[in-house]
């Protein structure tokens, strides 16, 4: 059962969020509920299923024992005119910590009875429901001090979310087992960077969606990769995919440390309102990298099919560039 939530047990902002991807097509469709984090993890899933699957997104802030959550997700499914050939849970763990589900076994029942409730409703809807454990937070911050201690509350959620979700015969992914987080860096208390979301759509199209072939984004995590490669196109042709504020970066850096740049390759769509620029369909992939700015794996994919020697930067290559 649900509460009308008083105000001093609420967040300093509340929001809620609906994406709708290519909302004007019958493409069949995946719709992801949960929060800030599940929101940046539906745009890395469209991108890799973006050939067979609109992905979709109720996101919010609400405490699943809101009765505003249960409105929320009541509403949308009775009303939506989309149908969902699966339905992906990951909500309820980030949020409303003022219940204590690790400390206080009735607000575990509560938050156990919702968890079901919830999952009872979705599955009306769809013939493909699974449930996503939450991701940790970081613990402490840059300089090692802590800096939060939901981790144990998180940690208690996720198997409640595990118990119901076997109770009910749905499939339950694990992330926090499958991911390693020396390798899936935190960008803030709980966001990741936008390379790491791309790592754990990977793991759950692994998981759920093998029919999904997961493209390589050649990522490159370091200077010192990324000068190695630079290195061996020595006199030959480098072009940057992206003429946005990272590829103006990534452009006065090449051009700082003597590399060749012969261009900016953007998609068909931005050609005619830019300048000075190259499609792709014009180069010859003999002697050329390309340095992907987007994630995008549909750019990917591309480069992949027409053979090109590709590379992509993580997130903390282009901050650093500027100093």
């Amino acid at each position: 059962m649900g509460i009308k939530m008083s105000v001093d047990k609420r967040e300093r902002i509340e929001w809620l969020n609906y994406w709708i991807e290519d909302a004007n097509t019958d493409k069949k469709r995946i719709i992801l509920l949960g929060d800030s984090v599940t929101r940046e993890l539906r745009k890395k899933l469209n991108s890799f299923m973006a050939d067979k699957y609109a992905v979709d997104v109720i996101a919010m802030s609400y405490s699943i024992l809101d009765d505003m959550a249960m409105e929320e997700i009541r509403h949308y499914f009775t009303k939506t005119t989309y149908q969902y050939a699966s339905i992906l849970y990951q909500m309820g763990a980030h949020h409303g910590y003022h219940i204590e589900c690790a400390k206080s076994c009735s607000d575990a029942k509560r938050f156990e009875n919702r968890t079901n409730e919830i999952l009872t409703f979705l599955s009306k809807y769809s013939h493909h429901v699974m449930t996503v454990s939450a991701t940790f937070e970081r613990e402490v911050d840059p300089n090692g001090k802590n800096i939060l201690h939901h981790n144990r509350e998180i940690a208690e959620r996720n198997e409640i979310l595990k118990r119901v979700s076997e109770k009910l015969d749905i499939p339950y992914l694990d992330l926090n087992k499958e991911i390693d987080y020396h390798e899936i860096r935190h960008s803030d208390w709980c966001h990741f960077y936008e390379e790491c979301y791309e790592h754990i759509a990977e793991v759950i199209l692994k998981h759920s969606f093998k029919e999904i072939k997961c493209i390589s984004s050649n990522r490159i995590g370091t200077f010192e990769e990324l000068d190695k490669k630079l290195n061996s196109y020595r006199n030959k042709k480098i072009y940057i995919f992206g003429n946005g504020v990272r590829g103006k970066r990534l452009k006065m850096y090449l051009e700082r440390r003597g590399y060749s740049f012969d261009g900016f390759i953007v998609s068909e769509q931005y050609a005619e309102s830019s300048k000075d620029v190259f499609l792709l369909h014009e180069l010859n992939q003999a002697d050329t990298l390309i340095i992907v700015t987007p994630v995008d794996a549909a750019i990917w994919n591309e480069l992949h099919r027409r053979r090109f020697d590709y590379i992509s930067l993580n997130s903390e290559l282009y901050i650093s560039m500027d100093g």
